[in-house]
This record gives structure tokens, sequence and C-alpha cells, in this order.
């Protein structure tokens, strides 16, 4: 999923996100943190949702399916 932006107004891929990046939450807006990938050597099943608008908010925070 890609997130929003606030400050630069575009939407990117999570793999590209940095501390500090600004997003919008169902609260208005937050900033990020610490960004960490997760490995998992026991490949699991994902699945990802098609909604009609393909934006919704996933752990509070807002992306793009």
């Amino acid at each position: 999923h890609r997130l929003y932006d606030v400050e630069n107004r575009l939407w990117i891929a999570s793999d590209k996100i940095s501390p500090d990046t600004r997003c919008t939450t169902l609260n208005g807006f937050s900033y990020v943190e610490k960004v960490h990938k997760i490995q998992n050597p026991m490949s699991e099943k994902v699945y990802t949702l098609t909604v009609e608008l393909q934006n919704f908010f996933a752990n509070q925070i807002l992306v793009q399916g």
C-alpha cells in the first residue's frame, strides 16, 4: 500500500516512507516515528483489498489500495 504524504501532497510506497513523513489519519495527521522492515522466514499469504474508492484507512492511517 501507499501512504499519503501531506507535506508533499503525493502517495508514497510504504517501503519508501521515512521518519518524519506526515501522514493523514482518522484524527487529522501524524508523523512517522520509525520505519523498519519485518522479515519473515516463513512466508505467509497476504491479501490486498479492492474497494470502490481505492483509498481507505488501515490502522487509522490513510492508504491507497
